[in-house]
């Protein structure tokens, strides 16, 4: 095989005019165009980038804020709750605080009953059994000497103040002897210097008869009312029980 190499000279000078042309007119404003791309992709790639983080920032604050908008919530909820418990406690504490007023006020109204009852009936047992009394006593009252009661009158008598004594009979009204039954003529005359003794002067005596005294005397005046009967024992006796009762 044989080489031209006048040629392959001409060949080789044609290969690097060709390559000169192609660095010149091709290869240049190839890299011209690609470093122009690649700095246009730099910079898309920067603002995505951009973008990103600014979307992320603004996706943390979005969570940050809801993070404090759900801790807020919670609070209020939290805060409500606890404000109505209370409320419901304090409803509660009254409602339980009237409820036992009303529970000790009824009580106390039963029990003030269950004792006007109780002495209600003590009062009736008592007025029944004075009353029985009264009428057991009717027959043997009527047999006791005025002498067994008289003592009794002049001592209260005595027992008045000087002043309480002076006004009897001062006035126009005689007091009165009032007796359970009839006095004869030697009673009366007992009665007169008894009372007389008493009050240390005579005065006049109206007489009257009350069977119901069971026996003994009552003497009464303008400003003075003295008993010495069985009635007003009986009488006593009731208040006494009823006292008691109490």
């Amino acid at each position: 095989m044989q080489i031209d190499w006048w040629t392959l000279g001409l060949q080789t000078v044609n290969l690097l005019v060709l390559l000169w042309l192609l660095a010149r007119f091709l290869f240049r404003p190839m890299a011209a165009m690609v470093a122009r791309r690649q700095a246009d992709t730099d910079r898309l790639l920067d603002s995505a980038r951009a973008a990103r983080d600014e979307a992320e920032a603004a996706k943390a604050a979005a969570v940050a804020a809801r993070a404090a908008a759900d801790a807020e919530r919670a609070g209020i909820i939290a805060a409500a709750q606890k404000d109505a418990e209370a409320q419901r406690e304090a409803i509660l504490d009254k409602a339980r605080q009237e409820a036992q007023a009303h529970i000790a006020d009824a009580e106390d109204r039963i029990g003030r009953m269950q004792d006007d009852a109780d002495a209600r009936i003590g009062h009736r047992a008592s007025v029944l059994a004075t009353d029985i009394a009264a009428r057991l006593l009717a027959q043997p009252g009527a047999r006791l000497p005025l002498s067994a009661f008289l003592g009794g009158l002049v001592q209260a008598l005595a027992g008045l103040p000087d002043a309480a004594r002076e006004a009897i009979g001062a006035g126009d009204d005689a007091p009165v002897l009032v007796s359970a039954r009839p006095l004869g003529e030697a009673d009366l005359a007992a009665c007169h210097a008894a009372i007389a003794e008493a009050l240390g002067r005579e005065v006049a005596l109206k007489t009257e008869v009350d069977p119901d005294l069971i026996a003994g005397l009552r003497f009464t005046s303008a400003s003075v009312e003295v008993n010495a009967n069985l009635r007003d024992d009986l009488a006593r006796i009731l208040a006494g029980l009823d006292r008691h009762d109490r």
